[in-house]
């Protein structure tokens, strides 16, 4: 059994698997294989070159949910910098947009609804001052 390469991925905080994983490819009488903390994600008779591939795109697809679940989470608990999530140093331009745009989204969203309860006095105090004239 010889071990290839590692890939690295990241992981969303507090799952207990650390901020990170690896991907190792390992080739056993001529098959490659793609583990990741113990489980085979794939196996090939193929090439190393191919199990890379294989590793990379497993590799993508984790950074891809570990950012979504990093969303998620700040949505629920949005105490802190998301920008600031130890392990996605790489996507802190992508955080900082994300968050600066739920933000303005949600000062959005306030404002319709306190214009919705002002409206209605702002017309009653039209309708009062008509009166007086």
């Amino acid at each position: 059994m010889t071990h290839h390469d590692k890939i690295t991925a990241k992981r969303a905080p507090n799952n207990g698997e650390g901020d990170s994983g690896s991907f190792d490819i390992v080739e056993n009488d001529g098959v490659f294989s793609v583990y990741e903390g113990g489980y085979c994600h794939a196996s090939d008779s193929g090439s190393l070159d191919e199990a890379a591939k294989t590793a990379e795109k497993l590799a993508a697809t984790f950074d891809a949910v570990a950012l979504a679940n990093l969303k998620t989470q700040w949505r629920n608990d949005p105490s802190f910098d998301i920008e600031d999530a130890v392990g996605f140093e790489d996507c802190r331009q992508e955080l900082y947009t994300f968050r600066l745009e739920t933000e303005l989204a949600a000062v959005r969203k306030e404002i319709q609804r306190l214009h919705s309860i002002v409206r209605p006095f702002g017309q009653l105090l039209n309708e009062l001052c008509g009166l007086n004239r």
